[in-house]
């Protein structure tokens, strides 16, 4: 196929950046305790089910930092603020994983 890859591949690349691109369209607004909330679920459906994960653990990785106590692992919610930060940062990741 062009690009040098498999058109298999090639629709693989395709999938990853494009749930990247949606991915980045995801906007935050506060909601309960100042935590944030996914202002429209609309692009997080489409990420996950293009990357082919489960919606609430890519909302839950947006949206939570882990926090260790122990050997217990807790999920702190996100101002919107930062979760737009970890939405960037996943994203940066994503990216990283193709172009490395």
């Amino acid at each position: 196929g062009r690009l040098g890859m498999s058109l298999d591949d090639q629709e693989e690349f395709m999938r990853v950046v494009v749930g990247a691109l949606h991915l980045m369209q995801i906007d935050f607004e506060v909601g309960s305790n100042d935590a944030a909330k996914i202002a429209d679920e609309a692009p997080l459906h489409k990420c996950a089910e293009l990357w082919g994960v489960d919606e609430a653990q890519l909302a839950s990785s947006i949206l939570n930092k882990e926090k260790k106590f122990g050997k217990e692992v807790n999920l702190l919610p996100l101002p919107p603020d930062n979760a737009a930060v970890a939405r960037k940062s996943l994203m940066r990741f994503v990216y990283t994983l193709i172009f490395n």
